[in-house]
């Protein structure tokens, strides 16, 4: 059997209807397919956006029925009703409380982006006319249906008794609205929420030099 050699400069390969197929096929996608998806594409993202809306509504909806009902469900926070003194601080993050009444906060430094434990602002003491004020502007009452991630109180009251012991705190947030009570003792379980009177806590701390609205400092 005689075998034929076909020299490798004398070997051609037509590659034009190879491109016109891949031309064809390219055209295809371009003008049939990928507009048939695009539409698919943009329905898909007005569903997603109308619940995202309707979710919106129901939440809004379900918080506002909750804020309704806080005035028949909620109940005085009586802050430690021993306490015969009471003193208010402020800082630029989340207040820290310590075991013995102190109160400090974590500031950043600029240069090198360490954290500095300092003294929080403040530490005047309250009125007798400020601890009743305070007192009735705290509620235990439901939690709502939805809140924030978290929580950064930037205000406080210690709270002590005639001796000079230390009781416990008030911490709120003028930020999200949250507000921390320590110890903690809601009379109800179901009562696991603290509500405040931000006008009327407002109101004590800018009696006592301190700020409500900080800016945040670089």
């Amino acid at each position: 059997m005689n075998s034929v050699f076909v020299p490798l400069n004398q070997f051609r390969f037509d590659f034009r209807p190879t491109l016109t197929i891949i031309t064809v096929l390219f055209l295809f996608t371009w003008c049939v397919v990928s507009p048939a998806a695009a539409k698919n594409q943009a329905q898909e993202d007005m569903r997603l956006n109308q619940e995202n809306r309707d979710r919106t509504q129901e939440a809004m909806a379900a918080y506002d029925a909750w804020d309704k009902s806080l005035e028949t469900k909620k109940v005085a926070a009586n802050l430690f009703p021993s306490a015969t003194k009471v003193v208010a601080y402020g800082a630029d993050q989340s207040l820290e409380v310590d075991p013995n009444g102190k109160v400090t906060f974590y500031k950043v430094e600029t240069t090198d982006h360490t954290p500095t434990k300092i003294s929080a602002r403040g530490g005047e003491e309250l009125s007798a006319k400020d601890i009743e004020l305070l007192r009735r502007s705290v509620f235990y009452a439901p939690p709502p249906p939805a809140m924030a991630a978290c929580c950064i109180p930037r205000h406080g009251f210690v709270f002590y008794d005639s001796s000079g012991k230390y009781l416990g705190y008030l911490k709120v947030c003028y930020q999200c609205g949250c507000a921390i009570i320590y110890p903690d003792a809601p009379p109800d379980p179901s009562l696991s929420w603290v509500v405040w009177d931000h006008g009327a806590i407002q109101k004590i701390l800018e009696a006592h030099h301190l700020k409500v609205n900080y800016e945040k400092k670089e």
